[in-house]
């Protein structure tokens, strides 16, 4: 099968109006265990760029999903999203373009998230606007809140028994 550009697949699904039927993604096998990615913070990878540079990473911020701008930002940091492997062929982009549907029918959208994938400052995405960016996404998931029953309501006392 030859590649294909992103434009090209992009511009045809909006022209089908394809994008909401296509198929959902299905991670990669056992060698992305959880496990073996480190959490580090959006401001952590931009400040950093070279120690992190293709460390597989683990980053919680809040999620954009937009056509050429997904991001992932935290205290007005952000990183490109490269949602899209390589080699582009109109199989792989069909499903990748299946989970960001799956992900905008979750509502994560704007929500805060957990993203796994490998970090690269070379990752420059759209026009190159950005300082870096995810690539190889594993998973994105929301960020589960701590029950606000089970918060002090206290302020003089600390989660610590204070």
């Amino acid at each position: 099968m030859r590649p294909v550009t992103v434009y090209a697949i992009v511009r045809m699904a909006l022209i089908l109006g394809v994008l909401p039927s296509m198929a959902v993604y299905s991670a990669p096998a056992a060698q992305d265990d959880e496990t073996t990615f480190e959490t580090a913070t959006v401001m952590q990878l931009l400040a950093e760029p070279d120690r992190w540079h293709q460390k597989r990473v683990r980053v919680r911020g809040t999620l954009s999903l937009k056509f050429e701008g997904s991001s992932i930002s935290d205290n007005h940091q952000r990183l490109w999203l490269n949602l899209f492997r390589e080699p582009y062929t109109d199989e792989s982009v069909n499903r990748e373009w299946g989970q960001i549907a799956q992900w905008q029918k979750q509502g994560l959208e704007g929500k805060r998230v957990v993203v796994l994938g490998i970090f690269d400052k070379n990752e420059k995405g759209h026009f190159g606007m950005w300082s870096g960016g995810l690539k190889q996404i594993l998973s994105i998931s929301r960020v589960r809140t701590p029950n606000k029953s089970l918060q002090p309501t206290d302020p003089t006392r600390s989660w610590a028994g204070g």
